[in-house]
């Protein structure tokens, strides 16, 4: 490493992953790291200062344990990368979400609600999900950022057709934003609730089996 920036760059993202991460439920403190990665203590502090006093401290060897210790890839110490995963990189540069939102899905995995993943996947895929994000995102902008707003005539209009007094108009609107997430939600669960049986439906039911009577009645 010969960019004295890098250097800098690379001790930072140590020290702050190093604080991050844990070691058998324990703060990973550098003189566990240390012996962990094979080198001596006084290595580390140099590392997190942004110093490389010796060339041959900072090699694969080293880099290798040290990016499985602190559960990272070694784009993220070297300045490649912002999350400590290229996983969480690649899902955040293909979809916009955040960092957060993407380790929480690559941690679903090690849950234990069961087939999580299959459901989130039908959810997704469900035609009345874009709906129901369309509508949950005007309501967390009208309501809960504040942003909702209508003129003199369209609130009296309203007040009349509700019977109620204008400045009740805000609160049966988002009453009714609330109803119709709700709606939605619930509209999603049962429609991928009776999606296997529909599969099932859709094929070929057995024939019936032809029993014979039990007792011969001539007429």
């Amino acid at each position: 490493m010969r960019s004295d920036f890098r250097i800098e760059l690379f001790g930072k993202r140590l020290k702050k992953r190093r604080k991050e991460v844990t070691y058998k439920n324990k703060p990973l403190t550098q003189a566990v790291l240390a012996d962990l990665v094979g080198v001596d203590i006084k290595t580390i502090q140099n590392w997190e200062k942004g110093k490389n006093q010796s060339p041959d401290s900072m090699n694969v060897r080293n880099v290798i344990p040290l990016c499985e210790h602190l559960d990272c890839d070694f784009e993220y110490l070297f300045g490649a990368i912002e999350p400590p995963r290229k996983a969480v990189a690649d899902v955040q540069g293909s979809t916009g979400l955040s960092e957060k939102a993407v380790n929480a899905l690559l941690d679903l995995k090690h849950t234990n609600i069961g087939d999580g993943m299959s459901t989130l996947s039908q959810i997704l895929a469900h035609k009345n999900f874009l709906e129901l994000l369309r509508t949950v995102h005007i309501h967390v902008m009208d309501f809960n950022h504040g942003l909702f707003k209508a003129d003199a005539d369209n609130v009296h209009h309203v007040a009349n057709a509700l019977n109620c007094e204008p400045s009740g108009v805000k609160a049966y609107m988002e009453a009714s934003s609330k109803s119709l997430i709700e709606l939605l939600i619930m509209r999603i669960i049962e429609d991928i609730s009776v999606a296997p049986y529909k599969s099932k439906a859709r094929s070929k039911p057995p024939s019936p089996v032809k029993s014979k009577p039990l007792f011969n009645i001539d007429p």
